[in-house]
């Protein structure tokens, strides 16, 4: 099944959704993340009302919920769907061992393979491959990357994991940890961060991709987490607080992971993801409302950016 984080980024792209019988979603950020509803004839369905579309649930009193906006939803696609979205840019699905299942599409003018163990899954990544064009709809890929590559490596054993990865690994982990420290408000004397780099009661050695998938999700879900007042963890979370974040904040988790990524052995999305970055932070510094110290910061990024982008090329 597409994952709520996958579903969220693709419908950053301006993904629509005409709700249609057994569609799936969730109602995000109500303490129901992981319930997930299914439209149907008789139990849940749409209306179109004065305000707009309704889905409305029919006998469902013990959820006290009668009927959600369709805005306040979120839609978890299906393969079909997401293989429908995908269109002429949709090369092939293919099981691929242990791994799970590769959707192959072409990005860019290149062929890109998205793995997962899910089939959806892997085709929301392929969609999001293809549709996201900002760092924070490209996170979900980068984050995949780099937690795949290091479930690959682990697979390995001791082949996988050499001194070298390790130590990226360690220091990926710590800067994940800062990060999210950061995001979710850490004080001014910086000891929030210092606690946020030893709070896993369990060693990175000895529990490699655990830690990291750990510290991915945290990061990640620190910097979805904005208030309605655009401080990071500073109010209620709310799925409409993220058009408020920093998008440096966006561009700077980005940059972690696709290093990451790329130092563990991971190098087909990492491209992807930092020419897209590379273009967002661009038009960043060209919109109308920039500042100068704006402009700087951003032409500051997109330099570090074209860097990254060159050594991916290797």
């Amino acid at each position: 099944m597409t994952s709520v984080a996958s579903a969220r980024a693709l419908a950053s792209t301006g993904l629509t959704w005409d709700p249609a019988r057994g569609d799936r979603f969730v109602i995000p950020d109500r303490g129901m993340d992981e319930e997930v509803f299914v439209l149907s004839d008789m139990t849940i369905e749409t209306h179109d009302v004065r305000t707009g579309r309704v889905i409305g649930f029919n006998g469902t009193t013990e959820w006290a919920l009668d009927s959600v906006d369709a805005d306040d939803v979120l839609w978890l696609p299906g393969e079909s769907a997401l293989r429908a979205l995908l269109g002429p840019s949709f090369g092939r699905l293919e099981a691929d061992g242990l791994a799970g299942w590769a959707v192959t599409v072409t990005v860019d003018g290149d062929e890109t393979t998205l793995t997962h163990p899910d089939a959806e899954e892997a085709y929301a990544l392929a969609l999001l491959a293809v549709r996201a064009t900002t760092s924070a709809a490209l996170l979900p890929l980068a984050a995949h990357a780099v937690v795949a590559r290091a479930d690959a490596l682990d697979a390995a054993g001791e082949r996988g994991w050499t001194a070298d990865r390790l130590d990226v690994l360690d220091a990926l982990v710590r800067r994940l940890r800062v990060c999210r420290a950061r995001f979710a408000g850490a004080d001014a004397d910086g000891s929030r961060e210092e606690a946020a780099l030893v709070e896993d009661a369990d060693p990175v050695a000895e529990d490699r991709c655990g830690t990291l998938r750990r510290a991915v999700v945290a990061a990640t879900h620190a910097l979805t987490g904005a208030s309605d007042t655009g401080v990071p963890g500073g109010g209620d979370v709310s799925g409409n607080a993220g058009d408020q974040r920093d998008p440096d904040d966006e561009d700077a988790l980005l940059v972690d992971l696709v290093v990451g990524a790329h130092d563990l052995g991971a190098d087909d999305v990492a491209q992807v993801c930092v020419r897209r970055a590379v273009d967002s932070v661009r038009a960043r510094a060209g919109s109308a409302g920039a500042t100068p110290s704006s402009v700087r910061a951003v032409q500051s990024v997109e330099a570090g950016l074209e860097e990254l982008l060159a050594l991916l090329r290797g």
